[in-house]
């Protein structure tokens, strides 16, 4: 489908109004229902049921390590934990969007500007960034360049993240429990996305970072 991106303009003077067209681009006409559907005739839900639970470190308000506890424990109290979040970036410089799947525990069905997973126990934040781009998008032994660590916190989550980007011009493979669609934007375009609150919540912090 194409989205439509406009913008409402007011006369100052009466009631009426206009739409002017600002921007347009293509994303994929994929509903959840759907997803959940040809996840089914894969017996991907199966798959997900057979893999053993994550344990992930937890740490303090000073990214100081706490303890280790089941990946649930730590989104039902919402326990301050570590995560990596790589950007990818191709030679245009256009960065890789994803929507996520349908079955991820946070932010279900959203796009977000980065590979980003949980720190397991015994992980690094590099450690960690490599193997969801290995796992995720099919990449393998990617440069990446640290950017920033920061403190992020909403109603949902609280986290400390390491920020990393990576250059990539090679086909990339999806892992559909975790993407359902990815594709190269504009920093603008994404931008749009991040105006229209189809993006997760982090994405607007770390699109300031990368620009």
């Amino acid at each position: 489908m194409k989205l439509v991106v406009t913008r409402l303009l007011h006369k100052l003077q009466g009631s009426d109004h206009k739409r002017e067209v600002i921007q347009v681009f293509t994303l994929p006409a994929l509903t959840p229902l759907s997803f959940r559907n040809r996840l089914s005739s894969m017996n991907i839900n199966s798959t997900l049921q057979q893999e053993p639970e994550e344990q992930v470190i937890i740490v303090d308000d000073e990214n100081q390590e706490q303890m280790v506890v089941l990946r649930t424990i730590m989104r039902k109290q919402n326990l301050i934990h570590r995560s990596s979040f790589t950007a990818v970036l191709n030679d245009e410089n256009k960065i890789l969007i994803l929507q996520r799947s349908g079955f991820k525990d946070l932010h279900p069905n959203m796009y977000e500007i980065t590979c980003a997973g949980v720190v397991q126990a015994n992980e690094s934040f590099e450690e960690c960034a490599l193997r969801e781009l290995q796992e995720e998008l099919g990449i393998e032994k990617p440069t990446l360049v640290f950017l920033d660590l920061f403190f992020n916190e909403n109603e949902n989550n609280r986290v400390w993240g390491s920020l990393f980007r990576t250059t990539w011009n090679d086909e990339l493979r999806f892992d559909e429990k975790e993407v359902t669609w990815g594709t190269f934007l504009t920093f603008d375009e994404v931008n749009t996305l991040i105006q229209r609150r189809q993006c997760t919540p982090e994405s607007s912090f770390i699109l300031e970072l990368l620009s």
